[in-house]
Parts: structure tokens; C-alpha cells; sequence
């Protein structure tokens, strides 16, 4: 079962719920403005690059950089 493999691999069964809630909405919102629907195949050395950057596109808000002071300021306003 779903949730019993969540556990074993210490994944919020919840949150994978709502996040494939999310996907579905997604492929049905692309079906419905006939959009195409791709993926980065599995071997491709590119999935885990693409699965970073949307990942990341999501967290844009929380992106910092290092200055040269040795401190970190985020990217939406510079704190």
C-alpha cells in the first residue's frame, strides 16, 4: 500500500497525496489547452539537472548567495 511504502521510505504520505493531486490538475490543465506533455527520460543524464531546477523555480523566493563577506543574502531583496 501507498502509505505503508511512505513510511518505510520516511515520506509524508499527505504531502505525496497533495503533490500528485497537483500533477493531476496540471496534465488536465495542459490537456485542456491542448499543450504538449513532456518528460526527461529516466536515463537521460538531464532528469535529476530538470528535477533541480523545478524544484528550485518553486523555492525562488527562499534563493540566497554568498557575498564576499562570508554572509548570505537572498535574492528577492537582498537581507
Amino acid at each position: 500500500e501507498d502509505s505503508t511504502w511512505c513510511y518505510e521510505n520516511f515520506i509524508n504520505h499527505r504531502a505525496m497525496k497533495a503533490a500528485d493531486n497537483v500533477r493531476q490538475q496540471l496534465v488536465r490543465i495542459m490537456a485542456r489547452y491542448s499543450l504538449k506533455l513532456c518528460s526527461t527520460d529516466f536515463n537521460s543524464r538531464d532528469y535529476y539537472v530538470n528535477i533541480r531546477k523545478a524544484m528550485l523555480a518553486g523555492y525562488f523566493m527562499q534563493v540566497a548567495h554568498l557575498e564576499r563577506t562570508g554572509h548570505y543574502l537572498t535574492v528577492k531583496d537582498n537581507q
